[in-house]
């Protein structure tokens, strides 16, 4: 239900103004892709708790994270630390592919930002889980940051995924530490 509740949110924002002479058909495409969204998105997870010191392993492996990373700073205030990764599954992806190869270049670009605000919301919602498993002091919360963000290279995949092992949901790193299905975060 969380899910579905990033969806609507995405949804809203795509949508013509009441005034535009193209709103109908905005609103039905939107509301296909929202359709095909339900009927292909595959959401999966894990998260798995990490020791401060295996962590530091992680952000540090390789030259992963820049030496005065914020992530570093937040770092000595967590109470507790994991590692996740979540995807919306491969054909959801082939899926926003297919419609961007046969030309229909909106109807991509709308499934694709559906997809994109779920697969945000998806993290989200596993810092949730975390945060119910892990309770700490009054005022704290779970912060899902992602490898590609606050100084944590996107090559600090390659050590998060070691890890984490989320092959056995089906994410898996290219050369370039891309992720694949595309609609999946890590952090």
């Amino acid at each position: 239900s969380e899910l579905l509740t990033a969806v609507a949110s995405a949804v809203r924002g795509l949508e013509a103004g009441a005034g535009s002479p193209v709103a109908e058909r905005v609103h039905s495409m939107v509301g296909e892709a929202g359709e095909t969204f339900v009927a292909a998105a595959r959401p999966r997870g894990l998260w798995q708790r990490i020791s401060r010191a295996a962590f530091e392993d992680v952000l540090h492996a390789d030259g992963a994270s820049e030496p005065a990373a914020p992530l570093a700073q937040v770092l000595e205030d967590a109470a507790a630390l994991a590692l996740f990764a979540v995807t919306l599954g491969e054909e959801i992806a082939q899926r926003i592919e297919r419609l961007f190869a046969n030309g229909d270049l909106a109807g991509g670009y709308i499934l694709d930002q559906i997809a994109s605000h779920a697969a945000d919301g998806l993290a989200q919602t596993a810092a949730r889980l975390f945060e119910a498993a892990a309770p700490a002091a009054a005022g704290s919360a779970a912060l899902p940051y992602s490898p590609g963000y606050c100084g944590w290279k996107v090559a600090g995949q390659r050590p998060l995924f070691a890890a984490l092992e989320p092959g056995e949901i089906g994410i898996s790193l290219n050369d370039s530490c891309l992720m694949q299905p595309l609609k999946s975060v890590s952090g």
